[in-house]
């Protein structure tokens, strides 16, 4: 638990920087600022998580092997945190803007268009170009 917002943003920027460095250090991995990866090697050359030869490490290298048969290892690649919160009184219609007088069904198809739109805003976007070519 934190005191503040500031406090948590603050362990937060120590953590960043802190793995940062790390990386920087090894350079032979870095981060990808988004969950889906840009452009990936074929299935063959991605390597499966290895746990160690505890029974539990073991067993965690069995499952990303059948994972990796089940769905291929580009889908072990993809990663993301995703938080759920909610603030009382707040709601989707309040926070997007969307027109109250909206039937809740298409709220959700409102949404979808606008996530779409961002998509195809983003990867139009000269940043998205560069960081895909690399």
């Amino acid at each position: 638990m934190h005191a503040s917002a500031q406090a948590v943003l603050e362990e937060l920027t120590q953590i960043h920087q802190f793995t940062y460095r790390v990386l920087q250090e090894g350079r032979d991995e870095m981060l990808w600022v988004s969950s889906m990866p840009c452009g990936l090697p074929t299935d063959e050359t991605i390597p499966i998580g290895r746990y160690g030869s505890s029974n539990v490490g073991r067993a965690k290298s069995v499952y990303r092997m059948g994972l990796s048969h089940r769905y291929g290892r580009r889908m072990q690649t993809i990663s993301g945190i995703h938080y759920n919160w909610s603030l009382p009184g707040v709601t989707k219609r309040r926070v997007l803007r969307i027109d109250p007088q909206l039937p809740a069904p298409l709220v959700s198809a409102a949404l979808f268009v606008r996530r779409v739109a961002s998509l195809v805003f983003e990867a139009s976007s000269p940043a998205a170009s560069t960081a895909c070519s690399r």
